[in-house]
């Protein structure tokens, strides 16, 4: 079962656009989502496919700031993907499938309000 997740942060890294071995293009970029009382952010790796790969590459960038609507991806036993550091750090991974995108321009902010965004993968 896929659960529905909306997140508004700040885009972090964004990774190459890439083929996978099924022909599929896939576009992976880290969103930073504010936690308040001091603390970092809490990460996510967010995932887009298909057609809109070359449109959403080209455009987001570190900085940009993101209002992202998708599904939850998990590990096949149903919990985040797991993997250990160069420390040897137990760490997990929250990852998201992009259903739709908000893209600010430079001095908007993105509004869980927003009716009609300016521009959306679908």
């Amino acid at each position: 079962m896929n659960q529905k997740i909306e997140i508004i942060g700040v885009v972090g890294q964004v990774e190459q656009p890439r083929i996978t071995q099924n022909g599929a293009p896939v576009l992976t970029f880290s969103v930073g989502v504010a936690r308040g009382g001091g603390r970092g952010p809490i990460w996510y790796r967010v995932s887009v496919w298909g057609s809109l790969v070359d449109t959403w590459g080209a455009q987001l960038s570190k900085g940009s700031r993101v209002r992202v609507v998708g599904v939850m991806a998990a590990a096949a036993d149903g919990h985040p993907r797991l993997w250990k550091t160069g420390e040897g750090i137990l760490s997990a991974s929250f990852e998201i499938t992009a259903r739709r995108i908000w893209l600010a321009a430079e001095g908007e902010t993105v509004s869980t309000e927003t009716e009609e965004p300016a521009e959306i993968l679908e």
